[in-house]
């Protein structure tokens, strides 16, 4: 049952980025997924919960979570350089399913709660990131420490929407330069200053 309940989930996250929220109908998904349209009832009950499981399993960023909550190195640039590598990487990987969720959130107030709780637990692993950088001495305190991985991730993902709605106006550079001076900004406003001899 597990491996026709993966298949299902795979299949709507699939029907959900070819065809929206309202084009993908639960009998198109069920033929997708080979099973029968009641059997789609029986494991998430309708079709909004199955879209949720979906948006969580492999539309918004799938494994970030992990990298925030995986052990990093301490080293507050090098850190931010993986986190901001992995997020990009992520974005770009999953930008239909992103632009499809965000587009989906804009009409279901379920969905946005959905994308927001996901938007939110990024800030607070990221947050607690920096937090505990604070408490190292390797950044200045921080008035709000989810406020500045907010700051974080949104310069991240302005630069990925530009990308992926902007395809013929790219910025001059590579994916490494941009994470390399990403980074470098952010820290020069959140590092602590150093006396100079």
């Amino acid at each position: 049952m597990e491996e026709v309940r993966e298949r299902i989930i795979q299949s709507a996250a699939q029907m959900f980025i070819q065809h929206g929220y309202e084009g993908a109908t639960t009998r198109l998904i069920a033929v997708a997924a080979q099973v029968n349209e009641v059997t789609i009832f029986r494991q998430f009950g309708n079709k909004e919960n199955l879209f949720m499981e979906a948006v969580e399993r492999y539309l918004l960023l799938p494994g970030i979570d992990a990298v925030l909550r995986g052990p990093l190195s301490g080293d507050t640039h090098q850190d931010l350089q993986l986190v901001a590598r992995y997020y990009l990487a992520a974005v770009m990987k999953n930008r239909r399913a992103v632009l499809m969720a965000y587009t989906e959130a804009q009409r279901s107030v379920e969905v946005r709660r959905f994308v927001a709780r996901s938007a939110q637990r990024q800030r607070q692993l990221l947050g607690k990131y920096l937090r505990q950088q604070v408490e190292l001495g390797a950044v200045r305190v921080l008035p709000d420490p989810e406020l500045a991985a907010h700051s974080f991730l949104g310069m991240l993902m302005a630069y990925a929407l530009n990308q992926i709605l902007l395809e013929e106006i790219t910025l001059p550079k590579s994916v490494d330069e941009v994470i390399g001076q990403i980074v470098d900004l952010f820290l020069k406003g959140i590092e602590e200053k150093r006396n100079e001899p």
